[in-house]
Parts: structure tokens; C-alpha cells; sequence
């Protein structure tokens, strides 16, 4: 009876471990994904954004604002 019981915690124990590993991994994929990552601030409204992209000079709510503006002629 005892080795039942021995042998389900074990069995526990190593999906708990293995879950943990996945878990760190996951994590220090996403701190380096994270330092990849450009804190700017756009240079329309200064509300502070994120990107990856080194060209991008706006936010994403003053992009969609100029591409209407653009579709509708009013630039």
C-alpha cells in the first residue's frame, strides 16, 4: 500500500518540477522579448507607447487616426 502512495507523490512531484521548468522557461523568454522591446513616447499626442520597431514615431492610436484621415483626403 505504502509503495502506491510513494509512487503517486513521486509522480506528483515530478510534474510539479517538470510544470516549473516550463514556467522558468516561459518567464525568461519573455524578459528577453521584454529588453527587445522600445519604450517611446509618440510624438503627436506624447502619450507613451511600446514597440519593437526602431521607425515607428507614433502611437498606434495616431496611426489609425492619420490612415482615416488619409483615406478621407483630409491630409
Amino acid at each position: 500500500m505504502m509503495d502506491g502512495i510513494t509512487g503517486t507523490q513521486a509522480n506528483i512531484v515530478g510534474k510539479v518540477t517538470m510544470m516549473y521548468k516550463q514556467y522558468n522557461k516561459l518567464i525568461n523568454e519573455m524578459k528577453d522579448d521584454i529588453k527587445d522591446m522600445l519604450n517611446l513616447t509618440c510624438t503627436i499626442c506624447n502619450k507613451a507607447y511600446v514597440t519593437t520597431f526602431e521607425l515607428v514615431k507614433y502611437c498606434s492610436d495616431c496611426i489609425d487616426r492619420l490612415e482615416r484621415e488619409i483615406e478621407n483626403g483630409e491630409v
